[in-house]
């Protein structure tokens, strides 16, 4: 008969209560007895690491859950350890190849220094608007009344009185401003007035700190101009006087603080100036920059091959053909190592859009042409793309310009849409107008068509030419990438201020009275500059440093620039007689001074201009700004610009800069407050530059 169990026994299985049990042990198998030589233990001790094993895989049931579960904690690390060495040697039999125990090429990594800014900053304090002054002829009121004790013993009685205003002037102070008034209550023999019944608007003045202001008393039958202070604070320390002497004023004589007449007010339109929303004229786009990392370690050998070509694209991308060469030998070609390390200020791809013809006449390249009023140019907007140098340039990689095609198309559509006919716009220094528009149905590009209305002062503009806009490069690949060696293409390299489109405003000013000897004219404005995410240049490592870098098997990230920081703003000052009936308008004349506002962050600035005419006459003022292309030409980098700066000094003091200017209209003495440079000092920022230099010196290459 076959072995069989009988009905009245168990089967021979351990227990968890049971004596005499059975222990499990099952039979090894091959793959199990090569991991016990390995492991350098006894099967015995295998079979006991197998049994708990399978102790642990078991669940425990629900009746026994009002039980403690206790463990042996011990047993569990010794058990977990023996786990960790069976994992290891299982992974290292199953491996195709056992790692080498000797040493392998690391890779580290390093940061360099971001530069992050503050984004809140105090904010200014201005006057939106100037109460006007009485008319004449205007009721002064007679006030009488009486104060006393009423029954209840409160005082009763008093008069509200309604001044009105005879004489007011605004200072600028840089952040902030000043207001000086005086006004008119009443006849005169009324008694000094109470601090906290006087208001301005619905604000008690007393809620003032006695530093902010200063109010003056008088009520005399002769002349009656306010000299006794009852409240507030005048002289030094004071801010709401800075010291100055109060209701003081510049007349014709040439006296700073003299007791004439002043009037403030605000222009009620043209008020606003400057030049905005910059469409470029051919100016290449450049990605932002990026330090791509080459470590000899991940691009070396035959299993690094893709890895190297990855980078090398990238490189490219980037920097250009000419700077994507990983590693060189000691007898590499001269052009070949000054490709090494990333060198360069990064490639050039077309805007695809800007001026290609003046006057009827199509140009190439890059030319400067002078023109006069009347004068036509077509700045045309191409819509091709870069799919084809794309798959000649990138390769078998998976690098592309999908992101550089979409800015294009941001670019050209916001073009497209800024150019409407009517708008005007500056170039240089001439004025231009939107006459006519020719986009056709299906056509690779739109012609915009302007005219020139008026020449401000040099005549020149730039077209940047047909080849600018349809090769896909824009005049630089990388040091030595020019004609006959040199880095740039002259006849396709097109810089930032070469004559970008720019909307135009201007402000023109005049006396309110024909009899008014001086004028001051006070400028708002907010200047300023700011990086999101830009590349912080001052940190790039040079080529020669990146190389040798690349060599130790150390990465840098790429460091970023998230602040604001300076920027100018010039502009130029024209006068001309107004208009008298009968008579033919006089031309603009420019007064031969520069002038610029600066500044660093979102905050108002409150500057001063005073003119003075030194021939007597009544006259108009043109505010018109200054662009880039104008103020940076190479003849005009050395002139000075005066920049406004009304926080210089005191205003106690007199103004910094008082000088007399030729015009055809006769001599205008224009004073303000600030500091003197040469365009050439205010044409760069630092946080833009970094250190020119390249992997070599001397033309010795520099091996790390």
């Amino acid at each position: 008969m076959a072995a069989g169990t009988p009905l009245h026994q168990q089967p021979q299985q351990k227990r968890g209560l049971e004596t005499g049990g059975v222990p499990f042990n099952p039979p090894l198998l091959p793959f199990e007895v090569a991991l016990i030589e390995t492991l350098g233990c006894s099967d015995q001790e295998y079979r006991k690491f197998l049994r708990h094993a399978e102790l642990k895989s078991r669940i425990r049931p629900a009746e026994y859950d009002h039980i403690p579960d206790v463990e042996n904690a011990v047993a569990v690390a010794v058990v977990s350890l023996v786990i960790g060495l069976a994992s290891t040697a299982v992974s290292i039999l199953l491996a195709p190849k056992a790692p080498t125990l000797e040493n392998q090429p690391r890779i580290r990594s390093r940061q360099l220094s971001d530069q992050i800014g503050p984004t809140r900053f105090n904010q200014t304090t201005s006057f939106d608007n100037v109460s006007a002054l009485a008319e004449y002829g205007q009721t002064i009121p007679v006030p009488f009344g009486k104060r006393d004790e009423g029954a209840d013993g409160d005082a009763t009685g008093g008069l509200i009185l309604a001044p009105a205003l005879v004489w007011s002037r605004l200072f600028a102070n840089g952040s902030f401003q000043s207001y000086e008034g005086i006004y008119v209550a009443g006849q005169f023999g009324l008694p000094t007035p109470q601090i906290g019944g006087i208001r301005v608007g619905t604000t008690g003045l007393s809620t003032l700190d006695d530093s902010e202001y200063a109010l003056f008393w008088s009520s005399k039958k002769d002349a009656n101009r306010p000299t006794t202070l009852i409240a507030g604070t005048a002289g030094a320390g004071a801010t709401g006087t800075l010291g100055r002497q109060v209701f003081t004023a510049p007349t014709g004589g040439g006296q700073q603080f003299s007791q004439g007449f002043s009037q403030a007010y605000n222009p009620q339109n043209q008020s606003q100036f400057g030049a905005y929303s910059p469409i470029e004229n051919g100016t290449a786009f450049r990605f932002n920059w990026e330090i791509i990392a080459a470590p000899e370690a991940g691009t070396l050998g035959a299993d690094n091959q893709e890895q190297r070509a990855e980078i090398k694209a990238r490189r490219r991308k980037i920097a250009g053909k000419r700077a994507d060469v990983l590693t060189v030998v000691e007898n590499a070609t001269a052009t070949t190592k000054l490709a090494v390390g990333q060198p360069g200020v990064g490639r050039q791809y077309s805007r695809r859009m800007g001026i290609v013809r003046i006057n009827n006449t199509e140009y190439s390249s890059r030319t400067f042409v002078n023109v006069s009023v009347g004068s036509t140019a077509v700045f045309q907007i191409r819509l091709q793309n870069w799919d084809d140098f794309e798959r000649s340039d990138f390769a078998d990689t998976e690098v592309n310009l999908t992101d550089l095609e979409s800015a294009a198309d941001a670019w050209r559509t916001r073009a497209d849409d800024l150019l409407t006919i009517g708008s005007r716009w500056i170039i240089g220094s001439t004025i231009w107008i939107v006459r006519d528009r020719d986009p056709q149905p299906g056509a690779q590009f739109i012609n915009v068509t302007l005219e020139c209305t008026e020449i401000q002062k040099n005549p020149q503009i730039g077209a940047c030419g047909t080849r600018t806009i349809n090769e896909p490069l824009a005049g630089y690949d990388g040091p030595g990438s020019g004609p006959n060696g040199q880095d740039f293409d002259p006849a396709t390299n097109i810089g930032t201020g070469f004559f970008p489109l720019c909307r135009y405003s201007e402000a023109t000013v005049r006396p309110v009275r024909r009899d008014a000897d001086v004028i001051e004219i006070g400028i708002k404005s907010q200047v300023w500059n700011r990086a999101s995410g830009l590349t912080n240049f001052n940190t790039i490592p040079t080529p020669a440093k990146l190389f040798r870098l690349d060599r130790k098997n150390i990465t840098l990230n790429t460091p970023r620039l998230d602040r604001y920081f300076a920027r100018s703003s010039f502009f130029s000052v024209l006068v001309r007689p107004v208009q008298k009936f009968g008579e033919a308008e006089r031309a603009w004349a420019r007064i031969p001074q520069l002038f610029c506002v600066s500044g660093t962050a979102p905050v108002d600035q409150f500057n001063f201009l005073r003119i003075q005419p030194r021939t007597a006459g009544y006259y108009e003022y043109r505010f018109v700004p200054v662009t880039g292309a104008e103020a940076g030409r190479d003849d005009e980098l050395n002139q000075t610009v005066i920049q406004l700066d009304s926080e210089s000094e005191s205003a106690n003091a007199d103004t910094n800069f008082g000088s007399d200017y030729s015009t055809p209209y006769g001599a205008f003495r224009l004073s303000t407050r600030g500091k003197r440079f040469t365009v050439s000092q205010l044409e760069r920022n630092k946080e833009l530059t970094t250190n020119a230099s390249t992997a070599f010196v001397g033309g010795t290459f520099i091996p790390g």
